[in-house]
């Protein structure tokens, strides 16, 4: 259930185009460079489609259509929790022994530091970086992704907030 105080919804199922649908504000995001392709294998997505990394290096670059988005993940000065949850299928060429290193999703345009958050394929682990206060955090998950390839994974990052400190959490879940 979506309730008012969402920001944005984004399903990332639309099946086809370069346009991810907000069901929450109109927010709608643009692919502005090359990604994965929309897969509609029923064993691998939620929903009528999702999302296929094809191993190679690929990633998306989403622009808002709004610029409220670019500070929706915001750093201690504000009291936001927040939550983003997706499901990804990882492949590998033939030959290959491990998961290559990608970037799955990086806000923001600098290589190094996202604004604020990102998550990267790295030596066959998904690492999550948040940029908050001047300050990168990386959490690594070291699941071994090449054991999970073309199996459904449940990622779930989310921040909770209070005046004494601000909590990351980094989940992956087997997703049968």
């Amino acid at each position: 259930e979506r309730g008012s105080f969402l920001k944005g919804y984004w399903q990332l199922n639309d099946g086809e185009g370069i346009v991810a649908t907000d069901l929450v504000s109109g927010n709608d995001a643009r692919q502005v460079s090359s990604g994965p392709v929309w897969d509609f294998d029923q064993t691998r997505v939620v929903g009528p489609s999702g999302l296929r990394w094809n191993g190679r290096n690929g990633f998306i670059h989403w622009q808002f259509s709004s610029a409220d988005m670019t500070t929706f993940f915001a750093g201690p000065a504000t009291n936001y929790n927040w939550t983003l949850e997706f499901c990804a299928t990882f492949d590998m060429e033939s030959g290959e022994t491990t998961v290559r290193d990608q970037t799955v999703l990086w806000t923001g345009s600098n290589a190094t530091n996202p604004s604020p958050i990102g998550i990267r394929v790295v030596s066959n682990n998904l690492v999550f970086y948040y940029y908050s206060g001047g300050v990168l955090t990386t959490i690594t998950n070291t699941l071994n992704l090449a054991t999970y390839v073309r199996t459904r994974l449940r990622v779930i990052v989310s921040r909770s907030y209070t005046a004494a400190n601000s909590v990351i959490t980094f989940r992956i879940i087997v997703d049968n």
